[in-house]
């Protein structure tokens, strides 16, 4: 194994770690955050749409560059 393929495999491994805490932090259909644990009326009306609203487009972020990383490690394991 190279030394690269070693820094994509530990930068894909820490984020696919912030993915899942990502994931948790949103919220449900309940209202609540399944790892805050908290109701999105106690930061105010607005406040917890635009924490929710962040929180996606972190993910969406985060699930591109997970697929990018997977792509670009295959890349380099099968053709270098």
């Amino acid at each position: 194994m190279g030394a690269l393929e070693i820094v994509i495999g530990i930068l894909l491994i820490l984020l696919t770690c912030g993915m899942v805490f990502l994931i948790l932090l949103q919220e449900g259909k309940g209202g609540m955050g399944s790892l805050g644990g908290e109701q999105s009326e106690s930061f105010g009306r607005n406040a917890g749409k635009t924490l929710n609203a962040t929180l996606k487009t972190w993910t969406k972020f985060g699930s591109i560059a997970v697929m990018v990383l997977v792509v670009l490690l295959n890349i380099i394991v099968v053709y270098f």
